[in-house]
């Protein structure tokens, strides 16, 4: 599977919006890892 820039960037604005990650100059912030690991096991099918 390969990604692109505009891939990575659109995926982490949804997950800004969603206030599931804040984007700070040097790093990312996980605000709901509960949300994220949903998210995560959903697009694994688990």
């Amino acid at each position: 599977m390969s990604t692109t820039r505009e891939t990575v960037a659109r995926v982490l604005n949804e997950l800004a919006r969603g206030h599931i990650i804040r984007r700070e100059r040097d790093a990312l912030v996980v605000l709901d890892l509960t949300r994220l690991e949903a998210l995560v096991e959903e697009v694994r099918g688990e």
